[in-house]
């Protein structure tokens, strides 16, 4: 395939994806398919090992619980894109970066990104009526990278750059794939997010204008969220793979306890298809 034909695809790939940020889960319910680490876990393991652009383009559909507003369901359609440049660059989902420092075997790796932190708007939720937008932003972030025989440690520190909410979070990542068979590859990972004062303030605590009858003012603090979940890639073909994940997150007090957040445990699913180029 030329270069021209695959910029037209990213594009259009990348347009698609700015197209569904409007929509509210892809806030927390997604960060763990933006994380580099998770990244280059379960996809870059499958994509070919010569230099150059190259990438894994697809889709799918995402489904699980809101964190914010009323405990109904979702199902939305998802656009898979991971792209890499001679394994020191890379773009997934809404979130980019470079490696800029590594090892010779490209085992440690340590460099910075950016991510979309998109924002929420209440919509015709009844949990919601009354309450500000609130406004997606943009992370700038400082990643690290290590993949051992036993392990991979993944480890970021974000922050807002555009002074949203002028938040920072931080998360470990630990992970380890397994072929369960010839064309089948299991990820199963774990890892602990903290978000910082400002930041579970921004998005999940009630000013004291948006109080109702039904919801009392709220001032965020910090928390840690805890995930565990699993990835999963079987392979048809040499460039054909179906693509699944599922994982659960558990909040911390910090946002467990804002009125506008009504579970705890929030579980999220995909499901796809992608082509490898």
């Amino acid at each position: 395939m030329n270069l021209s034909l695959k910029i037209s695809l990213c594009g259009m790939l990348f347009i698609f994806q700015l197209s569904c940020i409007g929509y509210s889960i892809y806030a927390d319910e997604t960060a763990d398919l933006a994380e580099p680490s998770a990244v280059t876990g379960v996809l870059s393991q499958e994509l070919p090992s010569d230099k150059g652009f190259h990438g894994l383009l697809g889709a799918g559909v995402v489904g699980g619980q809101r964190i914010v507003g009323q405990n109904d369901t979702f199902v939305l359609p998802f656009p898979i894109v991971f792209l890499t440049y001679s394994d020191w660059a890379y773009w997934s989902f809404v979130s980019g970066g470079v490696w800029a420092l590594q090892s010779p075997d490209h085992s440690m790796k340590l460099g910075v990104g950016i991510k979309l932190r998109p924002g929420w708007s209440p919509g015709d939720d009844p949990l919601l009526s009354g309450m500000e937008d609130r406004r997606t932003s943009l992370d700038g972030s400082i990643n690290a990278q290590w993949r051992t025989g036993i392990v991979n440690i993944g480890a970021s520190y974000y922050h807002d750059l555009l002074g949203v909410s002028n938040g920072d979070s931080a998360m470990i990542r630990v992970s380890q794939s397994f072929p369960v068979a010839s064309k089948l590859l299991l990820t199963p990972y774990a890892s602990v997010e903290w978000q910082s004062e400002r930041l579970v303030n921004y998005y999940y605590g009630v000013h004291q204008d948006e109080i109702a009858f039904d919801r009392q003012a709220y001032q965020g603090r910090d928390t840690v969220n805890v995930r565990v979940g699993l990835w999963g890639s079987y392979w048809f073909t040499r460039t054909w793979t179906l693509l699944g994940g599922i994982n659960v997150t558990y909040l911390g007090d910090g946002i467990s306890d804002s009125p506008i957040v009504l579970n705890r445990y929030v579980t999220f699913g995909f499901l796809g298809v992608g082509w490898r180029f």
